[in-house]
């Protein structure tokens, strides 16, 4: 997800006449932080992907260009990288992100705060007696003569896209 910031530049020696988006992006990414508590907490690990994230990955401001010590950027970029586990609804946590951002614009009625789903691939599980799952767990034994040793893979791959 993209959290974009549009304030307003001003510089450094005047900015009364500016609106400096870092400590609101500050703030949103703190937030963020207790959000990833609270939803670690509420899901817990599971028990092969281990615990669910809700991590800020960058944060950039100003979000174009070179910053320039003495000017408060007008705008600021914040990527936050969400990894689920069996049992998360993408739409809650979606709704989450923009509750915070909804309560910084509250905060500051001339908050200019954007969120973008950038890529939303959501959590896979294919349970042990799946056909598939059956069959591979067959070959693996008769060739390589012992039982498989089941896993997951908590980053994203095409099995998301591919899992039927």
């Amino acid at each position: 997800m993209l959290a974009v910031f549009q304030w307003r530049m001003a510089h450094g020696a005047m900015p009364y006449v500016g609106i400096n988006p870092i400590p609101w992006m500050a703030r949103f990414v703190d937030a963020v932080g207790a959000l990833n508590e609270r939803t670690q907490g509420r899901h817990g690990p599971h028990p092969i992907l281990g615990l669910p994230w809700i991590t800020p990955t960058t944060v950039r401001a100003p979000a174009h260009g070179e910053a320039q010590f003495n000017v408060m950027a007008g705008d600021a970029h914040v990527t936050i990288d969400v990894r689920t586990i069996p049992g998360q609804d993408h739409a809650e946590i979606d709704a989450a992100l923009e509750a915070i951002a909804a309560e910084i614009r509250g905060a500051d009625p001339r908050a200019e705060i954007s969120l973008e789903i950038v890529d939303d691939r959501p959590w896979t599980e294919t349970p042990p007696d799946h056909p598939l799952a059956r069959a591979t767990a067959r070959a693996q034994t008769m060739n390589l003569g012992g039982p498989p040793r089941y896993g997951g893979v908590p980053g994203t791959t095409d099995g998301t896209i591919l899992h039927a």
